[in-house]
């Protein structure tokens, strides 16, 4: 049985990958996933904490980052392991403007380490492919 310390750790841990992405505070940022976490966005994989920082911060100009919005969370989380499923839509700044630059869906498999939620997986699928949804009920 979960509990629902577990489905505020898991929001949380979403909330965490878009403010320290966004606020860009890549020490913190990285330190949400497991060393050897894996990450496939646009038909990449990429595994390894570290290696994911990277990527993930050179999307962006910094002092230019975007905003991430995280919502519609389903979770299913059984012990020490929780599949989650959200959608996002990621904001950036175009011609000086805020304008909504990507949306999709997150499919992530997450593990409680030391009390705290971490990514071991998480897989970006951008719209209109944004369909899939792995079994997961809501929390």
């Amino acid at each position: 049985m979960t509990s629902q310390a577990d489905g505020v750790g898991v929001i949380n841990l979403l909330a965490s990958y878009a403010q320290t992405c966004d606020d860009d505070r890549f020490d913190e940022f990285e330190a949400l996933f497991v060393d050897d976490a894996v990450m496939v966005v646009a038909g990449t994989t990429l595994t390894g904490a570290n290696a994911i920082r990277t990527f993930v911060q050179e999307q962006q100009e910094a002092g230019l980052r975007g905003k991430h919005l995280i919502g519609n969370v389903l979770a299913a989380i059984d012990g020490e392991f929780a599949e989650v499923s959200s959608d996002f839509f990621f904001f950036q700044w175009i011609d000086r403007r805020l304008q909504v630059a990507r949306c999709g869906r997150y499919l992530d498999v997450l593990r409680l380490e030391r009390g705290a939620w971490r990514f071991v997986r998480h897989e970006v699928t951008f719209m209109p492919r944004a369909t899939a949804t792995p079994a997961v009920a809501a929390t």
